[in-house]
């Protein structure tokens, strides 16, 4: 071969690998086809309109971070927005625990209580204690006048919804006795009984009066730990395991 074939088959392979190493970059270069979202609308986490409202009042309702804990404040204005289809109805306290809000409701024409609720902390939602509020109370429980099934209350966007509507739960019964054959102080010292035999060095304190039953607050050290309750017939303890761990607590009224 001669030397200007050589010279010419060199040129052109430095020609077309120039021309290959180009098209390498342009491509790298070349910005990418992105695919935008496709899915229905209906798969869009859905939010309130600007002027709906909720059934808790301005301020004082769920947090914007809905994994964030409500407050006692939010408990309180929760439960008595609950109660707004009873005038006589009202929030006594609210004690925050790990696992919930507890909350005593009390009659203001007699100051006796009434029944006891329990609120989510995270959701809001509303449920009739379970336990003593529910079968040992003698006015508001289950098979008296004033109970109706509990399926509890989610406070949300334009909804109010309340255990059996607004009228009959609330109404309690008639012309009903307090029912309670044992006195405070001796509903205290069973309390106590109950409380050296299953959990040595805590003490019953405070007493609240509802129909058919007390409930009580367990103490250790001075500080509140928990609560039980006290058949108000025959002196049988019941003691609120579904608390979790006693937070703070509040008076209303």
């Amino acid at each position: 071969m001669k030397v200007w074939q050589i010279a010419i088959i060199v040129i052109v392979s430095v020609i077309v690998t120039s021309l290959a190493s180009a098209s390498v970059v342009v491509l790298l270069n070349t910005p990418k086809n992105t695919v935008g979202y496709t899915g229905s609308l209906s798969n869009v986490p859905w939010q309130p309109a600007p002027n709906q409202t909720t059934t808790i009042p301005p301020n004082q309702g769920l947090p914007a971070n809905p994994q964030s804990s409500l407050t006692l404040t939010n408990a309180a204005a929760i439960a008595q927005n609950y109660l707004s289809g009873n005038p006589d109805l009202a929030v006594k306290e609210v004690q925050e625990y790990s696992q919930n809000f507890y909350v005593q409701i009390y009659e203001r024409s007699t100051g006796i209580g009434a029944f006891e609720l329990t609120i989510d902390k995270y959701t809001g939602s509303v449920y009739r204690e379970t336990g003593p509020s529910s079968t040992w109370n003698t006015k508001y429980g289950i098979g008296t006048y004033g109970y109706q099934p509990s399926y509890g209350f989610a406070p949300g966007p334009g909804m109010m919804w309340r255990e059996g509507g607004m009228g009959a739960w609330f109404g309690g019964a008639p012309n009903q006795n307090l029912g309670n054959q044992i006195t405070p102080y001796q509903a205290q010292l069973y309390a106590q009984q109950y409380l050296d035999l299953n959990y040595p060095g805590t003490v019953a304190g405070q007493v609240t009066t509802f129909y058919g039953y007390y409930t009580i607050t367990v103490l250790n050290g001075g500080k509140v730990v928990g609560l039980l309750s006290v058949n108000g017939s025959n002196g049988q303890v019941w003691y609120h395991t579904w608390h979790g761990t006693f937070i703070q607590r509040t008076g209303i009224n």
